[in-house]
C-alpha cells in the first residue's frame, strides 16, 4: 500500500506499507499500529495481520535505492506523515475526514502526541531492544525457545532489511 508516493515533489522518496493480502481470509487480527499509520496518512483502512513499512527513492528511471526507515520516522508528527496526509486528503477528502475522526477525540482536529519526541524515542528504543532480544530467542509471543534462534547472519553487516515491522500479535 502506497502511503507516500515517490514523486518529484518528494524528491522521489516514497513510503510503502507491505501487508498480508490474505489477512482477512486467514482471519488475522486487526493490526492496530498499521491501521493507525494508514489513518494518519489519510488512508483509513483496517489492516489485518503482519505488516511492515519501507522507504525508498525511485524515479522510475535511473534512481532506485532503499532507504533506512528509523524509529523517529514512524512518529505521527513526522514530516513524511504530514506530507502523505495532505497529499492523500487532496486525492480523497472524505477519506481524510474519516481518518481524522478515527484518530481524534476532539472534533476532527488531529491530536498531537502527548509525550515529547525524546521521551517517545526512549520508550521505543527500550521496546525495540526487548523485542530484539525476544526475537533472538525465537520468542515472538513472550515465551523463550529452548532451541535458541532459528536464523543467523554469516556476516556481521548482513541482516534484516531496513524497514519497520508491525506485528499484528498473531503467530504462525
Amino acid at each position: 500500500m502506497q502511503l507516500l508516493p515517490a514523486i518529484k515533489d518528494t524528491d522521489w522518496v516514497g513510503v510503502n506499507l507491505y501487508v498480508d493480502d490474505k489477512g482477512v481470509a486467514k482471519q488475522s487480527p486487526i493490526n492496530q499500529r498499521a491501521s493507525a499509520i494508514c489513518a494518519a496518512c489519510g488512508i483509513p483502512t483496517e489492516v489485518r495481520g503482519d505488516a511492515f513499512v519501507a522507504k525508498l527513492r525511485d524515479d522510475q528511471n535511473d534512481i532506485f535505492e532503499r532507504q533506512d526507515f528509523r524509529i523517529a520516522d514512524i512518529a505521527s508528527d513526522a514530516a513524511w506523515v504530514k506530507t502523505a496526509a495532505a497529499r492523500n486528503a487532496a486525492r480523497n477528502p472524505e477519506a481524510q475526514m474519516a481518518a481524522a475522526k478515527q484518530l481524534t477525540s476532539s472534533g476532527g482536529v488531529a491530536a498531537e502526541p502527548v509525550a515529547p519526541l525524546a521521551e517517545r524515542l526512549a520508550e521505543a528504543t527500550t521496546a525495540k531492544a526487548e523485542g530484539a532480544e525476544l526475537f533472538k530467542q525465537q520468542d515472538l509471543a513472550g515465551e523463550p525457545s529452548p532451541a535458541g534462534p532459528a536464523w543467523h547472519s554469516p556476516h556481521p553487516r548482513t541482516g534484516p532489511p531496513a524497514h519497520l515491522a508491525l506485528s499484528s500479535g498473531r503467530r504462525g
